[in-house]
């Protein structure tokens, strides 16, 4: 069973989070619930949790995630209905055994994952692979990129300003790296999705297929995922999402020619 921390100064939302009854079902012992960042530093002194909930205000907030700093522990949004609790604890649960397939995997496992990650953001990026390249890296990712599917480019530009700051200063850069992955990244059935940080305020998504089908359905997709993600961004963090462009793309061939002609002007 997994285990969660909520940390909240809401009396509403420790009251859902007590009252709901599906915790068993959904594989997570009852939540340890909190009212703010002291008592949950010395909690997490002498316990350990698999996720971890917070809604603080921004300076208690940042308190508690200069102390959590590294740990190996997985964000779940806040919800403020039994429906987005449900659907927020299987989010977490889902991250969660993927996290433990990937430890299962071992070393070299990882080291694909992450280097396919890599090579995929540097596609993105714009730089310039040869074929042969392409055909070498994709053969060592044992089929999961498939080169001559249609994968599909957009570039997106998040807030400036206050609001910006201030959920960077709440959640920290890396963890709102990882909740921005975790919100762009959502597979679909057609495709998977790659997301570069370029700077804090402009971001670049990459969609590959995985298995056969035509451009146009690869475009879709695309679409429908851009209007999760500007649905999600706004319940989660209220945040604006602003879609500079999108480019489809035969196959992983057709993106690098792309980028070599792009790099030659």
């Amino acid at each position: 069973m997994f285990t969660l921390l909520l940390v909240t100064d809401k009396p509403e939302t420790r009251a859902l989070y007590a009252a709901y009854e599906d915790w068993e079902h959904q594989d997570f012992c009852r939540p340890t619930i909190v009212q703010t960042a002291a008592e949950a530093i010395e909690v997490l002194r002498t316990n350990r949790y698999d996720a971890i909930s917070c809604l603080l205000p921004l300076e208690e907030g940042k308190l508690l995630f200069e102390h959590l700093g590294s740990q190996d522990v997985v964000g779940m949004d806040v919800a403020r209905d039994p429906d987005r609790l449900r659907r927020e604890i299987g989010n977490v649960r889902r991250a969660l055994l993927a996290k433990e397939r990937e430890q299962q995997l071992g070393d070299e496992e990882d080291m694909t994952l992450l280097l396919q990650h890599d090579f995929l953001c540097e596609l993105l990026q714009g730089k310039p692979f040869q074929r042969s390249e392409i055909d070498r890296m994709t053969a060592y990712f044992r089929g999961r990129v498939k080169p001559e599917c249609p994968v599909i480019a957009a570039s997106f530009r998040l807030p400036e300003g206050d609001h910006f700051a201030k959920e960077r200063w709440k959640y920290g850069d890396e963890r709102l790296g990882h909740s921005l992955r975790n919100v762009f990244e959502d597979p679909q059935t057609q495709l998977h999705f790659v997301l570069k940080l370029i700077n804090a305020h402009h971001v670049r998504l990459l969609g590959y297929a995985t298995a056969s089908c035509t451009e146009g359905t690869a475009y879709t997709a695309m679409l429908k995922q851009v209007a999760k993600i500007r649905k999600s961004l706004e319940q989660v963090f209220d945040m604006p999402l602003v879609l500079k462009w999108i480019m489809p793309f035969s196959s992983l061939y057709d993106l690098a020619e792309h980028n070599v002609a792009k790099t030659a002007q």
